[in-house]
């Protein structure tokens, strides 16, 4: 333990909150090994008796009744020891918790291959021997001291929730939130150490003392990067990326687990490290644009803070995060957000280590953990919840890859919260991308359904889809500029109901990308036109594309505004096209990254763009209560599924909504 003491705490200190972290440490030592006892101390310790059946005699009697690990050690035999305890949150014990994955944590070795885990063993709580998985393993051996002083309380869900009770186990499950609120600190256990653990650390260490004496600017930070005024090399940025990686950062019960923590800190083996600074670390590798591991970090960092700012994130805000994250049983998908919807977040502040009793809310006690549910039903549950107790409708707008789920029997309204994202999407979060609003100031209405998979609400019909507009992309993942350049030299101009072509196809294409949005028409127009010249000049410039060249001056001709035909095919083939823009930036950057889309024109001859499902016959529905359209299908019985959310030019600013034209519909 030498090792590890030596090395803490880290020499890195913040004297006001992060710019782009949620908390600071405190003065106080984060709550990893002995150093729990400074944070831990003053809690009397009750023993237990030791029996064969340690969940039954160590029974929790009321509703906020926790178990805590205490007297852990380690005897010379090599065999781990401790007791459970019960204790009441009501009682604001001073506890560490742990957060940490069950299986392999993804450390790698020097040769870049999975490290070696432990063997399999297990713990003697209270006399009984209790199994221990592997990682978990490693860090009790690490924290567990040689000879037993000051008593740590530790809350460590693997041991402290009877998991074969399925009555227990969702009810400890529910409490989660509360646990992790006011536990006085949360240790996060990222595995043993690699041949890359002290390398980032210490690369960890580094940038964070730059950020903190540059005065936490970051372009100050990533300029003495590049000058070496900061030292890094190519090792330390890989030891970084390999960190990471680790699994668990990807764990969907991390968001409440960091979100709800007063002091977090961090350990791998050994070694140690504040989050505030790993915070940093993340930010410095997504700046350099070194890797894309750091992305999970940033995307907790950033949600956090909007809990903070706005006090508590609401339920659909928590389920939209947990898009990103995994889980080894489906509902933990739902399960996992329960107790940091509709609750306070708290402030690190100093000296406080315990909650208030205004932070004991249960806040989903409307909607129990049940753990006898399937996926299924449970997304449903979920979904119904946020639809008719929390009038939120914008659940309707979650991304989708096809209209049949992955889990059978899912309503079509309903998503997949198992299916894990990686694109960052905001469109579908009204307070995060403002530039539409289809319905207007209509509120939701929803309507009483007998089935609790059918959901009935208001909506307007405004348009059938009539035609596809065919878009693919290149092997590179580039859009085909031959298909757009066609589409605009031959769509007939009385499709396009009295809009500019190149402005509703340039804001279909790009309506996710908020900086898209909110250019004005004539600026968005302009650069889609520069955006079509640069993409077929550089085709025609190796020779490509007679008809790709005919189609490309029609629509120079028809559409784009004056000087932008000059650029003639001797131009081209003399290597000067006269092209001054980068295609990388403002829109021909933002149309690089387009994912898969469908473009479609409606028999009212507006052009729109929807989910991978959609086809002909579809209609397109505005649900008052939604800033976007929603695409439907019809199907037997007069009702719909959904095919999810859409972009309709020409209302998306609440133009053709009418209240006197709403009807009841139901989606199944």
């Amino acid at each position: 333990m030498k090792v590890f003491l030596s090395a803490w705490p880290p020499s890195s200190r913040y004297s006001r909150p992060m710019g782009f972290c949620q908390t600071r440490p405190s003065r106080s030592h984060i709550a990893i090994g002995p150093h729990l006892r400074f944070i831990l101390r003053g809690l009397p310790i009750r023993g237990t008796r030791h029996m064969a059946s340690i969940y039954e005699t160590v029974r929790l009697a009321s509703p906020k009744d926790i178990r805590l690990v205490t007297n852990l050690s380690l005897g010379g035999d090599g065999v781990l020891t401790g007791n459970l305890i019960v204790a009441s949150l009501d009682s604001k014990p001073n506890y560490g918790a742990l957060s940490y994955t069950w299986g392999d944590p993804g450390a790698a070795t020097e040769d870049n291959s999975v490290a070696e885990l432990a063997t399999p063993t297990s713990i003697f709580l209270n006399g009984t021997e209790t199994p221990v998985g592997r990682n978990l393993c490693d860090f009790l051996l690490i924290l567990a001291p040689k000879d037993p002083g000051d008593e740590l309380l530790l809350w460590i869900d693997a041991l402290c929730i009877n998991q074969a009770d399925v009555v227990e186990k969702s009810s400890q499950v529910a409490m989660m939130g509360d646990i992790y609120r006011c536990a006085s600190s949360v240790i996060v256990w990222l595995g043993r150490e690699d041949g890359y653990t002290a390398t980032a650390i210490h690369f960890i260490e580094r940038l964070s003392d730059a950020f903190v004496a540059h005065g936490e600017k970051q372009e100050v930070l990533l300029e003495k990067l590049r000058s070496g005024e900061v030292q890094n090399s190519e090792t330390d940025w890989d030891a970084l990326q390999y960190l990471f990686t680790r699994t668990w950062f990807q764990r969907a019960w991390i968001v409440q687990e960091v979100a709800l923590a007063r002091e977090l800190g961090v350990v791998l083996g050994q070694q140690a490290c504040f989050w505030t600074s790993l915070c940093v670390a993340a930010r410095a590798a997504a700046v350099v644009r070194i890797g894309t591991a750091w992305h999970m970090v940033l995307l907790l960092r950033m949600w956090v803070q909007v809990g903070l700012d706005r006090g508590g994130l609401s339920l659909v805000q928590a389920l939209y995060l947990g898009r990103y994250f995994q889980a080894t049983e489906p509902v933990d998908h739902v399960f996992s957000l329960y107790g940091i919807s509709h609750t306070k977040m708290p402030r690190q502040q100093e000296g406080q280590g315990i909650c208030d009793a205004e932070d004991l809310v249960m806040a989903t006690s409307a909607l129990p953990v049940n753990y006898s549910l399937s996926a299924v039903d449970a997304f449903t549950r979920t979904a119904r919840h946020v639809v008719e107790v929390d009038g939120d409708l914008s659940i309707l707008l979650f991304p989708r890859e096809a209209i049949t789920p992955t889990l059978e029997g899912l309503p079509s309204w309903v998503p997949d919260f198992s299916k894990t994202y990686v694109q960052m999407d905001m469109v579908a979060i009204k307070e995060e991308f403002p530039w539409y609003a289809a319905t207007g100031a209509n509120r939701s209405a929803v309507h009483p359904s007998s089935d609790e998979r059918v959901l009935a609400l208001s909506a307007q019909k405004v348009a059938t889809i009539e035609k596809m507009i065919p878009l693919r992309k290149t092997p590179s993942g580039a859009i085909d500029i031959d298909l757009i350049v066609d589409f605009l030299a031959n769509v007939d101009d009385v499709q396009i109901a009295g809009m500019d072509q190149i402005t509703g196809l340039a804001r279909a294409l790009l309506y996710e990308h908020n900086c898209a949005a909110a250019l004005e028409d004539e600026e968005i127009k302009a650069q889609f036109e520069q955006w079509i010249q640069h993409t077929v000049v550089q085709r025609l410039a190796i020779g490509d594309g007679d008809v790709l060249a005919e189609n490309y001056r029609r629509v120079t001709e028809k559409h784009f505004t004056g000087g932008m035909s000059r650029t003639s095919r001797q131009q081209v083939g003399d290597g000067q096209p006269g092209c001054s823009w980068d295609r990388d930036d403002g829109v021909g950057g933002m149309i690089s990254g387009v994912g898969n889309t469908k473009l479609f024109l409606t028999s009212t001859g507006h052009i729109g763009n929807g989910e991978v499902d959609v086809r002909p016959g579809d209609r397109v529905w505005l649900v008052p209560g939604l800033h976007l359209p929603l695409v439907l299908r019809p199907v037997a019985g007069g009702r719909y599924r959904s095919l999810g959310r859409a972009y309709l030019h020409g209302v998306m600013r609440g133009e053709a909504i009418r209240e006197a034209r709403l009807e009841v519909i139901e989606l199944e």
